[in-house]
């Protein structure tokens, strides 16, 4: 009797090990177009928030994208919190995040952006904002660029409708990242 009981929890635990592992590995092959597609409606809509941010929080690439998308979750995470100290806990992570992400690709304006949008609707007070003009600068520097980065035209409609709509670019910045998709 002791024997098949250890038999059947011996089973469900390689049970689960394999569940798990496997969740981990589908995660990872979720096309980056579909996390891009996924992030955009978790901003859009609430109903799509928790979905996103469990599927690209268990991720475990290394990659400097996937640790902005990252960092991203975490500060959507922080949006609807209602323990203030838990949701800057949340912000000052997705902080760590964007910096080791743009430390690895500090050219990547979609890193960028993501950092910028974060920070652009943080509270300035929490000193969690630093990087705005060093964010948008490198944004219309290299925006020009974004094919041979690897950023798609749906990326860069984020970038420049954001960009543009915000009030946080001049005139002359406006001009260069309209002038970006036209090249």
């Amino acid at each position: 009797m002791n024997r098949c009981f250890f038999n059947k929890h011996f089973f469900l635990i390689v049970i689960l090990f394999f569940l798990t592992s496997n969740s981990k590995l589908l995660a990872q092959q979720i096309p980056l177009e579909k996390i891009r597609d996924m992030f955009n409606k978790a901003v859009q809509d609430d109903s799509g928030r928790e979905a996103f941010c469990n599927l690209i929080l268990s991720y475990s690439n290394e990659s400097a994208v996937i640790t902005a998308y990252q960092a991203a979750a975490k500060a959507l995470q922080a949006k609807n919190g209602w323990n203030p100290l838990a949701r800057l806990s949340q912000l000052k992570q997705a902080d760590a995040l964007f910096e080791s992400a743009i430390d690895r690709e500090p050219s990547n304006i979609e890193l960028r952006f993501l950092r910028l949008s974060v920070q652009y609707y943080t509270p300035r007070w929490l000193g969690l904002s630093d990087n705005l003009e060093e964010d948008k600068k490198v944004i219309i520097s290299n925006i020009h660029h974004y094919k041979n980065l690897n950023i798609n035209d749906g990326v860069i409609d984020w970038i420049q409708d954001f960009m543009i709509t915000s009030g946080f670019c001049d005139e002359r910045e406006i001009a260069t990242i309209k002038a970006a998709k036209a090249d």
